[in-house]
């Protein structure tokens, strides 16, 4: 009697990811801003950004009609506040790859020509 061979493991299906709990903002050290570099420069992800790209979408939604009306007026704002999301999502991911420089605010002194005097 042969033993039967056991077949290879299966590997782990994709689940998608739930939606993003809210978290509070990490800035990514040097080492990490690195590898998000990486990743950006990946032909992978550089398609991935361009097939999002294309189902960004139109500037020009459908049912604005002709005269404008207060409810065409709030479709195509409806819009503007879709494409400023997208907009912004890619700005935050990319600027995350950026080095962040400390910033130092040194105050104002106010010197007046009568005090001088």
């Amino acid at each position: 009697m042969t033993k039967k061979k056991t077949p290879p493991p299966k590997p782990p299906a994709y689940q998608r990811p739930l939606p993003f709990p809210v978290y509070t903002y990490t800035p990514l050290d040097h080492d990490e801003r690195e590898k998000l570099r990486g990743m950006i420069s990946d032909p992978v992800f550089q398609k991935v950004i361009r097939n999002a790209h294309a189902r960004k979408p139109g500037v020009n939604p459908a049912g604005t009609g002709m005269a404008p009306t207060e409810h065409s007026q709030l479709i195509a704002n409806n819009r503007l506040h879709q494409l400023q999301g997208w907009e912004m999502l890619e700005a935050a991911i990319f600027a995350q790859a950026e080095e962040t420089l400390p910033r130092t605010f040194v105050p104002l002194k106010e010197t007046y020509p009568t005090e001088n005097s």
